[in-house]
């Protein structure tokens, strides 16, 4: 039996894509892990890159499947976005992204196609083309600001495969605009942990970051100072740090 290292940790933080499901399938035993490490932890917080779907619709996917959550436990790209938007009083944007991520800004009194922007923020958008680069070539100030949901390369989804991420259309977004981002409100940066830590009042080390992505997940704790376990799904590690093979096992360590 392995030791249960984790023992001390008060809040369980669970990447989603690959950890917690891939597409639409649960990865096994998800429901009693997630309520196992509630139980022992006394918190669980979902935290994703994902900025196409709202808090809300990740709360609904989950709950469908069985998932014991409730909305406020969610933190995704998208809300962070949000945040970081009306905190700085940037009401006027252009925003790449998918019909929910805009829905979603303009419910929070944020435009996303204004020909007065003073930012232009990328999200995920598994329809963009280069020809949505069209209006803020045309319309940004010299003086905007770059948001960026994240930059992941890709994710995980049914049967082993992997679709690009967010990443691609930053960086096509850069070079044609011939800047580089300013502000990325996800994973690796430690924007969504933080954000975690202080709503429950807890120190870096009373956290634990479960995720199976090494230059997001696994970084954004070590990048916060909180504890940060891989999940490889059957593959060796090939990064220094703490792994378990299958979600399954995080219950010989809490």
């Amino acid at each position: 039996m392995r030791k249960k290292i984790y023992s001390k940790v008060k809040c369980v933080v669970f990447d989603l894509d690959g950890t917690i499901y891939f597409g639409k399938d649960l990865a096994d035993q998800a429901v009693q892990i997630i309520d196992y490490a509630r139980e022992k932890a006394g918190h669980v917080f979902f935290a994703t890159n994902n900025s196409a779907k709202t808090p809300l619709e990740i709360y609904e996917k989950l709950h469908e499947r069985g998932i014991h959550l409730t909305p406020d436990e969610v933190l995704t790209s998208s809300f962070l976005l949000a945040e970081y938007l009306l905190k700085h009083k940037l009401h006027q944007t252009i925003t790449i992204g998918t019909d929910s991520l805009k829905t979603f800004l303009h419910e929070k009194g944020i435009s996303t196609d204004s020909k007065k922007a003073k930012a232009f923020v990328v999200g995920y958008d598994p329809k963009a083309t280069l020809k949505d680069l069209d209006y803020p070539l045309n319309y940004l100030p010299k003086d905007y600001l770059f948001i960026a949901a994240n930059f992941e390369r890709s994710y995980p989804i049914e049967n082993g495969w992997k679709t690009p991420g967010a990443g691609a259309m930053v960086k096509m977004a850069e070079f044609v605009l011939q800047k580089e981002t300013d502000v990325f409100v996800g994973k690796p940066h430690s924007v969504m942990l933080k954000w975690i830590a202080n709503k429950f009042e807890l120190t870096p080390q009373e956290i634990l970051m479960v995720g199976d992505q090494y230059k997001s997940d696994i970084q954004m704790a070590e990048n916060f100072g909180a504890h940060a376990l891989l999940v490889t799904n059957g593959e060796a590690n090939p990064y220094p740090c703490k792994h378990i093979t299958a979600l399954a096992q995080l219950k010989e360590l809490l």
